[in-house]
């Protein structure tokens, strides 16, 4: 069953809510970089055993070897890899939407492209390098050319590995929201945009017999004044343990602890197929704006961002689990708290004055654009998806190499969403076409129902090399 899983995960593709959170659930493995896991077209990431202990590396673009396009023959000193995607989409235009740069209420659609590439030069146990750019044109958010990753690494022996630049650093588990990850930019659960951002940074890792060590040095504001150190010790097979500390300006001194439990082998063999993950965190500031009221011109009361950074002890918290229901069907889900984002009633406040159109109310509300990101505002969340990773199995191979998903993204303080469905062809070789569509819903005042669209759907094409 294991075996049959390893093979099933292998074949699921990356662009997909499911495939991110399978490949958020091994970011624990030795290794924390994302090395051979770079986001392969802005959507995600390739789907993994989600077994603890699997090992195996996460985004590896369609068509190349699960080792991240290394080669151990004598002939291959160097190896070239990576991924190219092409993606275009469609959108009709909110009249909820609380942008006023949309400028298009009332159009039928409009377009958006974007081109994402993705490279990595490889020398077997010696150097590697990883580059990862993304070129984008949104009509809601405008145009925007951005370098993801960028960084060299380097095999100083069996057991340490340095890497230096823009890098993606994996601490923990999840897919919209990641408690332990103190690091990285966070994701955009909209699913518009889950290109992995990386940081400037200097990390290794380091492998002991039963566990390895993660360090990490990196900027945060202009200066090296941001460190933090992950410890995954191997105590028993099927559990997945980080232990996590991590110092920054903006968070002030966060702890933090991730695990993955393999249901089958710790709990009962009827819950084969079945795996546990969650983790826990704590920091000492703040990473949200308080929300601050003030008098405004006409006597009512406004609601503007304050300062961020202020002290206390925030608590965030996920729990999920992945279910292999059978060869190619994938369930998951996972609730998550965010210990210092805003409550409901002020969250409803900010986006009433925000909806608020032509007003002194939504002009002085204006600043709140910058800190809203859906997914992410308010407390609590829901997230469920399903993966079928192929319609049939040996029959025919249209239907063999055709993969649907479905994902559903729920407010647990005002019950609003984000629906997004999928279907992902692999029928060329290394070639992948995905067509992916998202339906956000909720009220007026609601955090997905002020979306800058209604409907969204794109046609992707990548290419692996």
């Amino acid at each position: 069953m294991r075996r049959a899983i390893a093979r099933t995960m292998r074949r699921v593709r990356p662009p997909s809510a499911l495939a991110l959170l399978l490949a958020g659930l091994l970011a624990a493995g030795p290794g924390a970089a994302e090395e051979t896991a770079p986001a392969t077209d802005g959507q995600g990431a390739r789907a993994q055993d989600a077994r603890p202990g699997a090992g195996t590396p996460a985004g590896v673009p369609p068509g190349a070897d699960s080792g991240g396009g290394t080669d151990d023959s004598a002939a291959a000193r160097f190896r070239v890899s990576g991924s190219i995607g092409v993606f275009h989409g469609r959108q009709e235009a909110s009249a909820a939407s609380i942008y006023p740069a949309e400028g298009r209420i009332g159009e039928a659609a409009t377009v958006s492209r974007k081109t994402h590439l993705v490279l990595r030069l490889a020398s077997p146990g010696l150097v590697s390098a990883v580059a990862d750019v993304q070129s984008d044109r949104r009509p809601y958010a405008g145009d925007f050319n951005r370098v993801n990753q960028l960084y060299a690494g380097i095999d100083v022996s069996d057991t340490l590995k340095l890497r230096i630049g823009k890098q993606r650093v994996l601490w923990g588990r999840g897919f919209v929201f990641v408690p332990t990850d103190f690091v990285n930019p966070p994701l955009d659960p909209s699913g518009l945009d889950l290109a992995k951002v990386g940081v400037p940074a200097l990390s290794f890792d380091y492998l002991g017999a039963d566990w390895s060590l993660t360090g990490l040095l990196r900027r945060e504001r202009g200066r090296l004044d941001s460190a933090g150190l992950k410890f995954s010790p191997s105590l028993v097979s099927g559990v997945d343990l980080d232990l996590i500390y991590y110092h920054a300006p903006s968070i002030g001194n966060a702890a933090a602890v991730s695990f993955g439990i393999d249901a089958e082998q710790h709990l009962s063999p009827r819950l084969s197929g079945l795996v546990l993950f969650g983790g826990a965190a704590v920091h000492t500031r703040a990473r949200y704006p308080a929300a601050v009221e003030q008098a405004g011109a006409g006597g009512g009361a406004l609601l503007l961002p304050g300062d961020a950074g202020r002290r206390g002890r925030h608590v965030s918290w996920l729990a999920g689990a992945t279910y292999q229901a059978s060869s190619s069907l994938i369930l998951l889900g996972e609730l998550y708290r965010i210990g210092d984002a805003y409550a409901a009633h002020d969250n409803r406040r900010v986006l009433e004055a925000l909806a608020d159109r032509g007003s002194a109310r939504q002009l002085s509300s204006l600043p709140w654009l910058s800190h809203l990101s859906y997914g992410r505002n308010q407390r609590r969340y829901l997230n469920l998806s399903v993966n079928q990773g192929s319609l049939t199995e040996g029959r025919h191979r249209i239907t063999d190499t055709l993969g649907v998903e479905l994902a559903m993204l729920r407010s647990l303080d005002d019950d609003s969403g984000m629906t997004s469905f999928a279907l992902i062809c692999n029928y060329w070789d290394r070639t992948e076409i995905t067509l992916r569509s998202f339906f956000p819903r909720g009220g007026r005042a609601t955090e997905f129902g002020t979306s800058p669209y209604k409907w969204h759907a794109e046609l992707g094409v990548r290419i692996g090399f």
